[in-house]
């Protein structure tokens, strides 16, 4: 049985290939970056810091792509590496991230088409369960209730620099293209 061309199947087919290392590595050391970038000083709100998590933004955005750009191995090991960064409990975020990766990848179906208004606000849903599991996180860890504006405030500000950073990483994506790599 043969193919017609333009079918489903053929197409699907045709469309499934292996990332290159390049269009891997290049996403996760921007995250790297960007998670070291947050624990730059900046002026905070009586020791609270108002650092918006880009790293966030970031996995979000690459498994919102809809191709394999990080794996889930990988955005574990991010998460990971943000703990250690942040003093968070080693794993919170880690798994926050992982859980996110998996659930925006696999709406990319339905998001992917979705005007920039949409994927905004699936985007701030999305940050408003990350940011309130490790308020629960940090909070059970510390066996008392954590105090909740150290975690609003960032929030607030991954939302609300949420356009920004997506044309930023838009841009890293096209350069990525005009390379070759990936899309």
């Amino acid at each position: 049985m043969a193919f017609k061309p333009g079918s489903g199947l053929r197409n699907f087919l045709q469309s499934q290939r292996e990332p290159t290392g390049l269009s891997r590595t290049v996403p996760f050391l921007v995250i790297v970056v960007l998670v070291a970038l947050q624990q730059a000083p900046l002026p905070g709100v009586q020791g609270v810091s108002a650092m918006p998590s880009l790293s966030l933004i970031a996995v979000y955005f690459w498994a919102l792509s809809g191709e394999d750009r990080l794996s889930y191995a990988a955005t574990f090991c991010l998460g990971l590496f943000k703990d250690l960064m942040t003093g968070t409990p080693l794993g919170l975020w880690a798994l926050t991230l992982l859980l996110m990766h998996i659930y925006t990848a696999s709406q990319t179906s339905v998001l992917a088409s979705a005007s920039f208004a949409t994927n905004w606000v699936s985007f701030s849903l999305v940050a408003m369960v990350s940011y309130v599991t490790v308020f629960f996180g940090v909070s059970w860890h510390v066996g008392e209730a954590y105090v909740f504006s150290l975690v609003l405030l960032p929030f607030l500000m991954t939302v609300m620099v949420f356009p920004l950073m997506a044309r930023v990483l838009r841009v890293i994506e096209e350069r990525l293209s005009l390379l070759g790599v990936g899309a």
